[in-house]
């Protein structure tokens, strides 16, 4: 049989496409929980809908932040450190003793995971080759799919037979190690975005809604 032959840029799919797919099943395998929750702290469905939408409020808001963070501190240091403070959150939800601390710890489940989009599209584009850049944007895709299903259907499973905090516990595992595998295998890509340089190259953001001409 022949050896496979890998290159740097299929190295930085596999470990993007992990660290995507970690991220949607540690996302969604609260899904499964909520019932559960509302029983054991007696929320109402109000209390039960806050919860689940409080990881939306931050991840939304940390997507355009963990960009302009990873152009002036490093993308890798940005993945990084919110990979490990992933799985450091998704350890302690399990061990919520009130609704408002399982909430809080939601919230800042949505800022770390909320730092992963910005900076794995743009160390994905400088490794892959331009020739293969569709295929590298859309694996990572992939693994949020995949994420999502066995989030699902996983937290489900561990719900019915550990019951809600070990299932949310167990999450910490895999995103520990995808955490693990991008301190490890990932460079930082060159950037003039990076470091002291950042001051006196940047540019205003206000210049991404100003309307310009394009060429076809």
């Amino acid at each position: 049989m022949g050896r496979i032959n890998l290159k740097y840029h299929h190295i930085i799919w596999l470990v993007m496409v992990f660290g995507w797919f970690t991220l949607y099943m540690s996302r969604m395998a609260f899904s499964p929980c909520i019932i559960l929750i509302m029983g054991e702290f007696q929320l109402t469905h109000i209390e039960a809908v806050f919860l689940v939408s409080a990881y939306f409020y931050s991840y939304v808001v940390m997507q355009f932040t963990a960009g302009h963070l990873g152009d002036r501190f490093g993308r890798k240091r940005i993945l990084e450190i919110g990979g490990f403070a992933m799985a450091l959150i998704a350890l302690l939800m399990g061990f919520s003793s009130t609704f408002m601390l399982l909430f809080v710890l939601r919230v800042f489940f949505g800022f770390t995971q909320g730092s992963y989009f910005g900076n794995d599209r743009s160390i994905i584009s400088y490794y892959t080759p331009k020739e293969k850049m569709g295929i590298g944007q859309a694996l990572g895709f992939v693994g949020a799919g995949l994420g999502l299903a066995a989030g699902t259907i996983l937290g489900g499973l561990l719900t019915q037979i550990f019951g809600w905090r070990y299932a949310l516990t167990l999450m910490a595992v895999p995103l520990f190690l995808s955490a693990t595998l991008i301190w490890k295998y990932i460079k930082e890509p060159p950037s003039q975005g990076v470091g002291s340089s950042w001051k006196a190259k940047r540019i205003s953001y206000w210049e991404i809604f100003k309307p310009r001409a394009h060429k076809c």
